[in-house]
């Protein structure tokens, strides 16, 4: 079955992304992921969460698959869906691709629901499982 991204942010290729090789340096390809998770997250309010209960999310892993690469000047999409949604992490899946449409890049990211109180994970909170339902026009099964 063909994953959905609801979530789509259009990033221009700046001319500082490039490597000395002259195509997107894989820093890059971190940050345009990153700006496309921070993008997700903002209709859940985990940051306002955070600033009021020192309770929200933390970046686990990310891994990325680079397939092709990109070039200044251009633009590249990143799409963004959740993969999964457990206990207490869920996991982002994006495609990067170029102008012409083409998938670039693959990449995974897993966040944990993180009591900084504590130091310790805790159970992602069914408000916050409702709202990426909700993005995410599907329900998911923990």
């Amino acid at each position: 079955m063909e994953m959905n991204y609801p979530s789509k942010l259009n990033i221009r290729i700046d001319w500082s992304d490039l490597d000395v090789y002259g195509h997107v340096n894989n820093v890059a390809y971190i940050r345009y992921v990153q700006t496309a998770r921070v993008q997700y997250i903002m209709p859940l309010e985990l940051i306002e969460q955070y600033l009021s209960t020192k309770i929200s999310i933390i970046l686990a892993s990310t891994n990325i698959q680079y397939l092709s690469p990109l070039f200044f000047p251009g633009e590249a999409l990143i799409e963004t869906s959740i993969a999964f949604i457990k206990n207490s992490s869920f996991g982002f899946s994006h495609r990067i691709r170029n102008a012409e449409g083409q998938i670039v890049a693959e990449a995974q990211d897993v966040m944990v629901y993180y009591d900084f109180n504590k130091n310790e994970k805790v159970r992602i909170p069914d408000e916050i499982r409702a709202k990426i339902a909700a993005i995410e026009n599907r329900s998911f099964d923990v």
